[in-house]
């Protein structure tokens, strides 16, 4: 089946579709669509001074982690995913392909509205939404918002994993028109009403130019040239990168530490994603940095729980074993940990 597009054209494809789910509000008196206002007024301050909007986004509700005020990528983000493609309905899959492109992990979390149609402070809504994390932490958010929300509050959440992927079908495109009444997205106009039909999708951009070239490994890299490797390198080269990072987090804490300082996690995780040996040498850094509680946390942050759990169940006799280290290793002295384990199907 096809389906008609939020920026025109048609699709036929398993992806994430909006749904009215999506949505979340503070209370009954908060308009689900209407006019959204993000930040809420009287950014960062009615964050403590409200005691709805404290409320919503505490654990009772959406129950967040971290929040940040967060603008548009820079001109150097969008740059590094040019050439990735974003859909302007589909904040799932636009992290999910920025992180197989740039390697930067997926935030999940939600977007916080105050309702701007109803009385100052008193209702307001989240809309369901993943982004994304440099290496340095920093958040960056590629999916495109309306114009009068360039500025928006990310709250990163355990209540916004539950997202699946569906097949085009007259239920998801019922569904994606009524999520997408509830405004939020750029193909809608301020007032949270759907843009009109004759409304034109962005132009897409010139072709990118082409990637740089893959890079060899020369056997005299540092750790951020071996990282480098990981996500640059040719298939060869990652493979040795691997090894190398392999060896230099088994060797003690300052080691592994360096790994993780430099950025080594996420693309170690995409590695687990190869087969061979590049596949089982990645596995063995993630074991060996997983062996430091200091750095359980960011590991767990970063997917390696699932990905670990992935590899007990697709991986060889020798990487199901390295896996089973990782959890292992995740899972001493770590609660939340031990429970995310049993929660993947461990």
């Amino acid at each position: 089946p096809r389906v008609e597009r939020a920026s025109g054209g048609s699709v036929s494809m398993s992806r994430y579709w909006p749904e009215p789910s999506d949505v979340r509000r503070s209370n009954e008196s908060a308009a689900a669509a209407g006019a959204l206002a993000s930040p809420p007024k009287g950014w960062p301050g009615c964050f403590s001074s409200n005691a709805a909007l404290k409320a919503f986004m505490g654990k009772k509700a959406l129950n967040g982690k971290r929040v940040r005020l967060t603008g548009t990528p820079s001109a150097e983000d969008a740059s590094k995913a040019s050439a990735v493609t974003i859909e302007p309905d589909d904040p799932f899959g636009n992290a999910e392909r920025v992180q197989a492109a740039l390697g930067w992990a997926i935030v999940k979390g939600f977007v916080v509205y105050e309702c701007a149609d109803q009385a100052e402070g008193t209702s307001f809504v989240a809309h369901l939404r993943w982004w994304n994390a440099r290496e340095s932490g920093v958040w960056v958010d590629f999916t495109p918002r309306p114009a009068d929300a360039q500025q928006m509050v990310l709250l990163e959440s355990a209540h916004a994993e539950a997202k699946t992927k569906k097949e085009a079908s007259a239920a998801t495109a019922e569904a994606a028109a009524a999520r997408l009444a509830l405004g939020g997205f750029l193909t809608q106009a301020a007032n949270g009403k759907p843009a009109p039909p004759d409304a034109k999708a962005p132009k897409q951009q010139s072709a990118p130019p082409p990637p740089p070239p893959r890079l060899d490994f020369k056997g005299t890299e540092g750790v951020e040239e071996l990282v480098l490797l990981l996500r640059r390198g040719t298939a060869e080269a990652q493979g040795k990168a691997a090894a190398a990072i392999a060896a230099a987090a088994a060797a003690g804490a300052d080691e592994a530490r360096q790994v993780v300082g430099a950025g080594g996690v996420a693309p170690l995780l995409l590695l687990l994603r190869a087969k061979g040996d590049a596949q089982e040498h990645a596995a063995r850094a993630i074991m060996s940095m997983a062996d430091s509680p200091e750095h359980q946390a960011s590991l767990s942050a970063a997917g390696a729980i699932p990905a670990a759990v992935g590899l007990l169940r697709s991986g060889s006799l020798g990487v199901q074993d390295v896996a089973a280290g990782i959890l292992g290793n995740l899972a001493i002295q770590s609660e939340p940990n031990q429970t995310a384990i049993v929660a993947a199907g461990a």
